[in-house]
């Protein structure tokens, strides 16, 4: 029997056709999935795994699933929902497979996709463009977590053309944008620094001397700081910033040196500090501030680079006639009287002291301030007339002067006690209830120290104000007394008696806790009456009275605090793990109300710093 052949072709050819289908799905189809946690190319649909050959995999990659950004994406590729097809391609090479799944992968993951299909440069732009929103400018934490990574892990990623693109967010209104990428080009200057070309540096530069250089400067700065080790240009572009005709340019350049002396003081040359010092004849006086300025932070992070010749230059500047040089000039002297107080004379410091006169308050302060500085490192030449000088100022009425004279006296209290008389300590017990803590605060520590040091300027009227202000209000009042008249108690033995008066105290809850203080002060400094002084409270914890059996209680908690001073002398191995045991007491929430905890903390604390300093 003979089929007629248009019979033969209708039934042929759909199945040719099927078949057709069949092989294209199965060679030129493709779906995303998972293999042993891997991420695999497979061939045809998902939805027809049961059809030979569907479902084979055509790629392993060496990527894994949890390199997916998301539970849900994981979910998709899982299910096979990422498709595509072989044929097709994008202009660029990029075969549309690999672009389906670009997006769906983790930042640094995403940049190592791309780099493997030829888009390299797509890759870290588009990562660049997602760290800051376009509508807030708020850091997207993904996109700069996975910018700096690849900047630590795969810095070859990178081009000089790329880096040139991201320089616009050290601009950034943003702080946050500004700091995050500062953080990826320090650390691509730090193992790359051939990307930076002279076009980048140049930009780099462009914004130390931008007008809106407070904010812009920042960033630039911290990049520029890492490349001055190994691109000597970098250097010459500072100092040619320093030296510009401009003022307003030599202006912006020292301020961007100040922020460098912070952030990368190792970075200075002495040809840059060179210049820097040269700007303090600038005939521009805001210039001539801000050089002072960022030499006085260079005396912080580089002393070695000072000389007796600059000292001088800026001991002229003390002279100067505008108040701002002369403020910014002695700071700086004041700091670097803490690293390189050799290069201090007698003279110097008779300089300062004359600036306690001065028409301004900023200089007053300044001055009280520097003077504070000089007397921990050269207090063989003060005199009782300066302390006199900086008692006198407690009364000022320029703004933080006070506090800086009695910063100050503080500070000379340990070094030259024998100089304050009755009169001054008197001048000193009044401040306690000054509405400016920093005062009470400064004076308290200046009573504190002289307590110990000088016992014999406390007079009966003294002692007796002291004992007064144990009951104040203000915590810093009574501690200051407290501690005061505790450190007095070894010369002074009957105050210990005053004190547990005032401890029985019912009615006067301020009086217990001041004498609490002043009674763990005395059992700190004066080992001689630490036991009785246990003893007394011991009996006091067994009192049928709660307020008794609480102050008590309290006091002997102190005690126990202070107890980490013996371990601190026995091993002083331990010294940072007990600094940090008691900076936890002292950072307790104020909610919790354990004012005496932190004040006992405080106190070892200081005696700690004694030690450490016994033992250098």
């Amino acid at each position: 029997m003979c089929i007629p052949f248009s019979r033969v072709a209708t039934l042929v050819f759909p199945l040719i056709i099927i078949l057709g289908l069949y092989f294209f799905y199965l060679t030129q189809a493709y779906y995303f999935s998972t293999d042993h946690s891997y991420i695999v190319l497979r061939a045809g649909s998902p939805q027809f795994k049961f059809l030979p050959g569907f479902g084979r995999v055509v790629i392993q990659t060496d990527f894994k699933r949890e390199d997916l950004v998301s539970d849900k994406v994981r979910d998709n590729v899982d299910q096979g929902k990422v498709k595509g097809f072989w044929f097709l391609h994008s202009k660029e090479g990029c075969e549309l497979w690999g672009e389906q799944l670009d997006d769906c992968l983790e930042p640094v993951t995403q940049a190592k996709w791309l780099r493997l299909l030829g888009q390299t440069k797509y890759s870290i732009e588009n990562l660049s463009r997602t760290i800051v929103g376009p509508k807030d400018s708020i850091v997207d934490s993904n996109g700069v977590s996975g910018l700096e990574q690849l900047a630590k892990t795969h810095p070859e990623f990178f081009t000089p053309k790329i880096v040139q693109s991201l320089m616009p967010w050290l601009a950034d209104e943003a702080y946050s944008a500004r700091s995050s990428m500062a953080s990826v080009l320090v650390e691509l200057a730090r193992s790359t620094p051939e990307l930076f070309t002279p076009e980048v540096v140049q930009s780099l530069s462009a914004l130390l001397i931008d007008k809106n250089y407070m904010i812009r400067s920042d960033g630039a700065v911290l990049v520029l700081g890492q490349l001055i080790q190994t691109k000597p240009e970098v250097g010459r572009s500072l100092i040619a910033l320093l030296t510009d005709k401009d003022r307003d340019v030599r202006f912006r350049a020292a301020y961007a040196s100040e922020q460098l002396a912070k952030t990368k003081a190792e970075s200075f040359t002495p040809e840059i500090f060179q210049s820097l010092s040269a700007l303090l004849i600038d005939k521009d006086s805001n210039v001539r501030a801000n050089a002072a300025s960022a030499l006085g932070q260079l005396a912080q992070t580089r002393p070695e680079l000072f000389t007796s010749e600059i000292i001088q230059s800026l001991i002229t500047l003390l002279a100067d006639e505008e108040y701002h040089v002369r403020a910014s000039a002695v700071s700086a002297l004041g700091q670097l009287s803490q690293t390189r107080p050799e290069l201090f004379t007698s003279e110097i410091i008779q300089s300062l002291t004359a600036l306690l006169a001065d028409r301004e308050s900023l200089v007053r302060s300044s001055g009280a301030l520097a003077l504070g500085q000089l007397a921990q490192t050269r207090p063989e030449f003060f005199t009782s007339e300066i302390v006199q000088s900086l008692t006198a100022l407690l009364t000022d009425q320029g703004s933080f002067v006070p506090c800086s004279a009695a910063f100050a006296l503080s500070q000379l209290a340990q070094t030259r006690p024998e100089f304050f008389t009755p009169e001054i300590v008197r001048s000193l017990t009044a401040r306690l209830t000054d509405e400016d803590s920093g005062i009470r605060s400064n004076v308290a520590s200046a009573l504190g120290e002289l307590a110990q040091r000088y016992p014999g300027a406390f007079t009966r009227e003294i002692i007796q104000s002291l004992t007064a202000l144990l009951t104040n209000e203000d915590f810093v009042a009574r501690s200051g007394a407290a501690s005061a008249l505790g450190g007095l108690a070894q010369k002074k033995p009957e105050i210990v008696q005053t004190l547990f008066i005032l401890l029985r105290n019912g009615r006067d809850s301020n009086g217990r806790n001041g004498a609490s203080e002043g009674l763990f002060v005395a059992a700190l400094k004066d080992t001689s009456q630490k036991d009785f002084i246990d003893d007394e409270l011991e009996k006091l914890v067994k009192s049928p009275q709660p307020y008794l059996r609480a102050a008590a209680s309290q006091t002997l908690e102190m005690i126990t605090i202070g107890d980490l001073m013996k371990e601190a002398r026995a091993h002083p191995d331990q010294i940072g793990d007990i600094q940090s045991r008691l900076n936890d007491l002292k950072g307790l929430d104020e909610s919790l109300h354990e004012e005496h905890l932190q004040f006992a903390a405080q106190i070892v604390l200081n005696e700690i710093d004694k030690i450490k300093s016994e033992n250098k």
